[in-house]
Order: structure tokens, then C-alpha cells, then sequence
């Protein structure tokens, strides 16, 4: 269906998407309740195990060839990350408890990936209180908003090359 409209997205979207779906359908249709423990427990396992994976394999002595204009735009990233999501999304988002975990799940997606912005949030909500409201914003801002609109800019420029 999307190739008759020459729209592509990543692969995971759909997996989501249908994940979504069987959670809400579930929740309305079913009298049993999930098992959210056992689901949390095997999702911050598989998280874990996905970030050292990432991690190992980060060649950070490849980040010293990079040219001087790549470590500019590397190091005005990391500015600007850390300069807008403190003084500006969190100050934004009401200075509560909810806000900063909200701050520390955006803080991760500039950095990187989602992944990132969970690991981020779950490390504040272990610390102290978990926070239902970023848990469910930040990932449908980074996934069901940013992703598509990244993918399709993505797919724009690459058919006008």
C-alpha cells in the first residue's frame, strides 16, 4: 500500500503500530489485565542488553578524524541540547516532576535514538517516581510524530537526487 504512494517508513512503525493496537483492544475486549511486571521486566532487559550492545560497538577514537566542521556541528548539537531542553522545554512544560522526566526523554532523543530517551527517562523514574505522562508522550513525540516526519523528508530528498 505504501509503495503505490512512494511513502516508505521504518520498519519497527509497523511492529508499533500493531503493538498499539493489541494493547488498546485488549484493555477494551478483555477481562484479564496484561502482565505489565513481566512485560516491564523483559522490556528493560531487552533495553539493556540493545544499549550495551550499542555501546560496545561505538568506535569513539573514529570521532578524532572527523573534519573540524563535523566536530563543530557535533559540539553545537550538544550546546544547544544542553541549553534549550533545561532553560527552555522544561521551564516550558510547568517545572514539575513530569516535566523533568519529560526533559531527560528529550534530552536523550537529540542525543540520539529513542532508546536513548528511554534509557533516560527510566533511570530518573528509578531513582525516584516513575511518571506516566512521559511515558507516554515522549515516546508517541519521538516515534508516531518525529520518525514520519523524519522518513518522509528523508525519502523526499533521496528521490530528488
Amino acid at each position: 500500500l505504501l509503495d503505490l504512494v512512494n511513502i516508505s517508513i521504518p520498519r519497527y512503525m509497523g511492529a508499533m503500530i500493531i503493538a498499539m493496537l493489541w494493547r488498546q483492544l485488549s484493555d477494551l475486549c478483555s477481562h484479564k489485565t496484561l502482565p505489565i511486571a513481566q512485560m516491564s521486566f523483559i522490556g528493560n532487559l531487552v533495553l539493556s542488553v540493545f544499549l550495551g550492545i550499542v555501546f560496545m560497538n561505538m568506535h569513539l577514537w573514529e570521532l578524532l578524524r572527523l573534519n573540524l566542521m563535523q566536530l563543530l556541528t557535533l559540539s553545537l548539537q550538544v550546546f544547544l541540547i544542553f541549553m534549550v531542553l533545561p532553560f527552555v522545554l522544561f521551564r516550558l512544560l510547568g517545572r514539575s516532576y513530569d516535566a523533568s522526566v519529560i526533559t531527560a526523554g528529550f534530552c536523550g532523543f537529540a542525543i540520539g535514538t529513542m532508546s536513548c530517551s528511554v534509557a533516560g527517562m527510566m533511570s530518573l523514574s528509578g531513582r525516584y517516581l516513575p511518571s506516566t505522562r512521559a511515558y507516554v508522550l515522549v515516546p508517541l513525540a519521538g516515534a508516531l510524530i518525529a520518525d514520519p516526519v523524519n522518513s518522509f523528508f528523508l525519502n523526499l530528498a533521496l528521490n530528488l537526487i
